[in-house]
């Protein structure tokens, strides 16, 4: 960039992000939870304790509903349920006198071509599920993303997320909801833990794939400053096209938006991992695939990619579906995951808040012409 983009991209606050666990392979956990009683009572006596004003009262109905109908001769989900049924009559009577409105999220049009975009293939139940989801997610957005943006760097920066999206044929959306949560649009964003940078977060390895000049500067050292370390990752026009070549790649391997985007995160060995343990549990153990990761022959390599592809086809897997199962949510759960689960849900969310915030109709500009799964 010349003097004069750097210094309009130079952001008024400084952030860091958790570090990412992309690459780590997940141990296996041997354990097998609880009592069959406690697995039924837990969510419902989780639920009476959890419900408050984010959670809508549509959502809590559901669960006293549910407690009463199927769970009546259980003393915990009874005690469980007239706490929940107390406390859904008063989050009704909040709801109805509009004390909603200090936390309630702006209304806009669910847009349906992102979202099965990402998630293909849903159900009306899993939609419903879904939808209930991104509106506690776009609280967090609103809140902890949003709140401080500089105007000036997203009005600098959506030109150029549109040009790179647009460049490799992938949905702008997804470009721009990876930078609002990766870096708040900052295109300076340093993780001095990980190393990460840049509007997309990009990793050293990645970087130097996509042939980026990245700087090896002491970040420990106290004179170190990181607005003047040269490094492509900080020029938005660089590494917003070599992410955007990265997630084509990715949707060329997984021939899913949402497996592609969840990639950036996780990694494509952690999602062979999850579609590894996701087909042996739904299939009770009698389709077990083989290992793709650290296979060094290239036709066997590029067979068993082709079998997972076909499987992803056959099982019918979304993202949705995949992140749902309990075999793969307490493989990828905890601390050092950096809530992966969720990362392309929060993307999305972040998408939809941004549109409702900015006062305009939510739209995907690039979904024609989209490359198709081979």
């Amino acid at each position: 960039m010349d003097n004069s983009e750097a210094e309009r991209f130079i952001p008024q606050k400084k952030y860091l992000r958790q570090t990412s666990k992309q690459g780590q392979k997940p141990t296996r956990i041997k354990g097998r939870g609880i009592g069959q009683g406690l697995k039924t009572a837990g969510p419902v006596a989780a639920a009476a304790v959890g419900l408050s004003s984010v959670i809508f009262p549509t959502q809590a109905k559901n669960v006293v509903e549910y407690a009463a109908h199927n769970l009546t001769d259980n003393a915990v989900v009874r005690q469980a349920e007239e706490s929940l049924g107390e406390k859904y009559s008063q989050l009704v009577d909040r709801w109805d006198r509009g004390a909603e409105k200090e936390t309630s999220i702006p209304e806009v049009k669910q847009n349906d071509d992102i979202v099965d975009l990402l998630y293909p293939g849903l159900t009306d139940e899993e939609r419903f599920d879904l939808n209930s989801q991104l509106q506690n997610e776009r609280l967090i957005i609103k809140e902890q993303y949003l709140s401080d943006v500089s105007a000036e760097n997203v009005e600098a920066l959506l030109p150029i997320i549109s040009q790179s999206a647009n460049s490799e044929g992938i949905p702008s959306e997804i470009l721009f909801g990876m930078v609002i949560i990766e870096s708040k649009f900052d295109p300076y964003n340093f993780n001095e833990d990980s190393g990460a940078k840049g509007l997309t977060q990009m990793m050293d390895t990645m970087a130097e794939a996509h042939e980026l000049n990245i700087s090896y500067a002491d970040v420990k050292n106290n004179a170190y400053d990181k607005f003047t370390d040269i490094d492509d990752r900080y020029d938005p026009k660089l590494i917003l096209a070599a992410t955007a070549k990265e997630l084509a790649i990715s949707y060329g391997r997984w021939g899913d938006w949402g497996l592609a985007a969840w990639e950036w995160h996780a990694g494509a060995p952690n999602i062979y991992a999850a579609i590894q343990m996701y087909i042996e549990d739904v299939s009770n153990g009698q389709d077990i695939l083989p290992d793709i990761v650290g296979v060094d022959d290239e036709d066997l390599s590029r067979q068993l990619a082709g079998l997972y592809r076909n499987k992803i086809a056959e099982y019918q897997i979304n993202l949705l579906r995949l992140l749902k199962n309990p075999v793969v949510v307490r493989e990828f759960s905890g601390p050092g995951w950096d809530s992966t689960l969720i990362y392309v849900m929060r993307a999305l969310a972040a998408v939809e808040e941004y549109h409702a915030k900015a006062g305009h109709p939510h739209t995907l500009a690039n979904l024609q012409g989209l490359p198709k799964a081979a």
